[in-house]
Parts: C-alpha cells; sequence; structure tokens
C-alpha cells in the first residue's frame, strides 16, 4: 500500500512508516546514479554515497538484530569493540556492492516498516549503547537518513522538498538541547531557539 494512502487502523508506530518514507525518498534519488558516480567522494568526511548506503544499511540491520536476533547485535558490538575502524567492520558485515548493496539496503528498510509499525512505541530494545524504545530507535534510523542523504543531494547539487515527518528529528533536538552543548564543554544558552510547524 503506498505510503500516502490512510489506512482504517493507525498504525501504533507512525515512526516505522516516516523512517521507510525517508528511505524511498533517498533510493529514489540513489537509483539513478551509476556505480561511478555512487563512488564519487561527497562532502561528508569523504565517504562515497556507496560508503553512505553501506552505513545506512548495517544500522538498520542492527536495529532489526535487537528485534530478530539479540544475539546478532550482540556478536556485532563485539566486532565494533575489537575493530581498528568502524568503517572495517561495516565494509566486513556489509559486502554488498552498486546496484545489489543499494536493493539490499531499501529491501530491508521497507520490511522493517511492514513489521515495525505494529510495535508498541514503548518497547524496551536493546542496543549497542543503552537500550531504547521501538519509537527512538525508529526515529534514529530516520535521522540517520535524513542526515547522510544530505551529502547525497549535495553531490548531485539537488534540493532536497522536507515534510512534516521531520518532527520527529526536531523533537530529538529539543529532548538532547541541553545535552549537545554539555556533551562538548559548552555552556547551555538560556533560552531554546523559537521553533514553529508553519
Amino acid at each position: 500500500m503506498p505510503s500516502n494512502i490512510a489506512s482504517t487502523e493507525a498504525p501504533r508506530l507512525q515512526q516505522a512508516i516516516d523512517f521507510a518514507d525517508e528511505a524511498r525518498d533517498l533510493h529514489a534519488l540513489v537509483a539513478t546514479m551509476n556505480d561511478d558516480q555512487r563512488l564519487e567522494l561527497t562532502g561528508f568526511k569523504a565517504w562515497t554515497t556507496e560508503d553512505i548506503i553501506r552505513h545506512l544499511h548495517l544500522w538498520n540491520q542492527a536495529a532489526d538484530f535487537s528485534v530478530v536476533q539479540p544475539d546478532a547485535l550482540t556478536l556485532l558490538k563485539a566486532r565494533i569493540d575489537a575493530a581498528g575502524s568502524m568503517r572495517d567492520v561495516e565494509r566486513q558485515n556489509v559486502p554488498e556492492r552498486g546496484d545489489e548493496l543499494v536493493a539490499a539496503w531499501i529491501e530491508l528498510a521497507l520490511d522493517m516498516e511492514t513489521r515495525w509499525a505494529d510495535f508498541d512505541p514503548k518497547r524496551r530494545l536493546p542496543w549497542v549503547g543503552p537500550d531504547m524504545s521501538a519509537r527512538s530507535s525508529m526515529t534514529a534510523r530516520q535521522m540517520e537518513h535524513w542526515a547522510h542523504g544530505q551529502a547525497i543531494y549535495d553531490l548531485l547539487g539537488q534540493e532536497r522538498q522536507d515534510t512534516v515527518r521531520l518532527k520527529n528529528i526536531v523533537g530529538v533536538g529539543v529532548n538532547t538541547f541541553g545535552w549537545t552543548f554539555a556533551v562538548g564543554g559548552h555552556q547551555t544558552p538560556g533560552a531554546m531557539p523559537h521553533l514553529s510547524t508553519r
């Protein structure tokens, strides 16, 4: 069912649909690229589009492991702890390249939407850091696709059209406003910037 068609019964975890829609929009852009374009360096840490998709796919897998295969998440955590480079872990765990990688990434994202949309948003799930709720896990997946995806839009000179689903990511920013300054050793401003949905 297309994501813009309302269901007679609203899903319990809207963030799962918002995550998948974010992935759909990014996939529509990445699918227009050939292998050479996907290997061009973006403005983000000299990652290529393929690096970005591999990163997104691995962490989608990790989030899904927290539900379907917690032991696999534990193994991934151990590999991360033992690795000298996160990029090495990503390459080892996601060996696909080119169209095969793009297909694997979007297939998992859409499959997760189908299964996760019926989860209790407050369901607690293990993670590589502290446990988190299903709502937070899906919001994190959407945020990663939105943030990393911008490097691909920039590479191709494309302007992104943001939607109301951005409110999930804004919510994370609001909730972590003070912590963001504190963790960097900075004084938190006295007032948060004004936010509006208009």
